[in-house]
């Protein structure tokens, strides 16, 4: 146990000195928003995804101390919501859900998955 967590501080602490790490969110019905998360070593570092018309942006917590992330989200076109996610072993990469205001939900990605987009 004493060597997962040293193990997922390490993670926290690297990906704390990372530049950015990408991102995609991707609706229901395929609406694909990519982007990228700037880590810091505090809680309140800011991620935005674009589809090229729409800009949604947040603050998250980049500590992966706890591996549930929750974050607000809020869009160009007025829409908010929520993003539930939950980090892998890694700490700086793993998968969750977004829903908006508008019922509007779907996939939301970061780290090394969202990489592939």
């Amino acid at each position: 146990m004493k060597v997962r967590f040293s193990a997922v501080v390490l993670a926290g602490l690297l990906a704390g000195c990372a530049s950015s790490i990408p991102l995609v969110a991707i609706s229901g019905e395929n609406h694909v928003f990519t982007g990228s998360a700037a880590p810091g070593a505090k809680p309140g570092s800011r991620f935005t995804f674009t589809d090229g018309k729409i800009k949604c942006d947040g603050v998250f917590d980049t500590r992966p101390v706890d591996p549930n992330i929750r974050a607000q989200v809020a869009c160009s076109n007025g829409r908010k919501g929520t993003i539930v996610a939950k980090r892998d072993s890694s700490g700086s990469s793993g998968q969750g859900t977004f829903t908006l205001d508008d019922g509007t939900s779907g996939k939301f990605i970061f780290g090394a998955g969202a990489g592939n987009f």
